[in-house]
């Protein structure tokens, strides 16, 4: 039994997979410079190193409406047959193999993007013998197949007709030459991402500002991979191997009898997660109000947990030899917990020991206690 590696990533209710050889990068959304008289689904292009790349919004071009964007959206980099564009994904889950013998193909189906309330009449939907006798919709041609992972159901993109956009790009890369660097965030103020709010558009243009200015040549050898987030209005970085997602804070179910860094527990795709608040462990103040929305599921060696946070600002490499100490005024009765602090887009960011927080941050509650 062969099994293909597909990254699996999530649009409103629904799982997609793309085949992960396909994919080159994945990195939060940055403000995108939208492109005059192309097609809607062609949402903009975003500056990489140097190589203009053209970003899809996937829901426009699977024939669907578009939902405001937010700071956990990602571009996912993904090279077909030497074309290069980028996909906005709502959440990116992780890389997953997928046997070829589990995968039902047919030439002809459709989709729709809620969620379905029954997976197994939903799977026979798709794999019954009949379903070319589905009323098909502008997507079924850019999908390949649907498969299932336990109780989930995941539908694999067809690349090939995805990205058959070669005549636009040309198009898109001549006419961005015509135009200077100010009119393209100018144009790009104006039109992405309308509905942001003031702070959120200027972290959506530090991040396209990150990947405009990253040499190519920058050898990122050993470097580390972080994902810079907020917390109490400063800037941390946390190691990326140890983040398993980022997501909404929809329900918590309070824990009776711990201390105030435990919020309580959140119910996960079905796993019981625990979230802690962790400004108590890094001498943050408490004087704001706990009314963060969304976390960082972390896992450190055996334990899983969720870190309250206010929002992800971006997900950067940083060289080991451009790591500095901390300042000795800076959270001097915690730096044990701090790795060290970096520069990024002008502003400083401190890298947190995460797996020596846990050990000894005091966020493990002894139950015998």
């Amino acid at each position: 039994m062969k099994d293909n590696p597909y990254l699996i990533f999530s649009l409103n209710n629904s799982l997609y997979g793309v085949e992960a050889l396909s994919v080159e990068e994945v990195f939060f959304l940055p403000e995108l410079t939208p492109v005059l008289d192309t097609d809607r689904y062609l949402v903009g292009v975003v500056n990489l190193r140097g190589k203009i790349i053209p970003v899809i919004d996937l829901l426009l071009r699977l024939g669907y409406r578009t939902r405001n964007y937010q700071l956990t959206d990602s571009v996912v980099i993904l090279n077909w047959q030497n074309q290069r564009f980028g996909i906005v994904a709502h959440q990116v889950r992780e890389v997953q193999n997928i046997a070829e013998e589990e995968i039902s193909r047919r030439q002809e189906f459709s989709v729709r993007l809620a969620s379905p309330t029954n997976l197994e009449e939903e799977e026979r939907r798709f794999s019954s013998s009949s379903l070319a006798e589905v009323n098909t919709d502008s997507s079924s041609s850019f999908l390949s197949g649907i498969a299932r992972l336990e109780t989930e159901i995941v539908l694999l993109l067809n690349l090939e007709n995805l990205l058959h956009l070669e005549p636009i790009q040309s198009n898109l890369v001549s006419e961005l030459d015509s135009q200077t660097l100010a009119e393209k965030e100018l144009l790009a103020e104006r039109l992405f991402a309308p509905h942001a709010t003031p702070e959120e558009k200027a972290i959506f243009r530090q991040r396209a500002n990150h990947l405009r200015q990253v040499s190519e040549s920058e050898n990122l050898t050993g470097a580390l991979p972080l994902a810079v987030i907020n917390l109490n209005g400063e800037l941390l970085g946390i190691n990326l191997h140890l983040i398993r997602e980022f997501t909404e804070i929809e329900r918590v179910t309070p824990i009776p009898c711990t201390p105030e860094r435990i919020v309580g527990n959140m119910n996960l795709r079905g796993e019981i997660v625990t979230l802690i608040d962790l400004r108590s462990a890094l001498n943050l103040s408490l004087s704001n109000p706990r009314s963060y929305s969304k976390a960082m599921i972390v896992e450190v060696e055996d334990l899983v947990a969720g870190i309250t946070i206010e929002n992800v600002r971006d997900v950067t490499f940083i060289s080991p030899e451009k790591v500095t100490a901390v300042p000795a005024a800076l959270h001097s009765t915690n730096d044990e917990y701090f790795q060290g602090t970096a520069k990024y887009c002008e502003q400083i960011v401190t890298i947190l020991n995460l797996p020596k927080i846990f050990q000894e941050g005091g966020l493990i509650v002894d139950e015998e206690v």
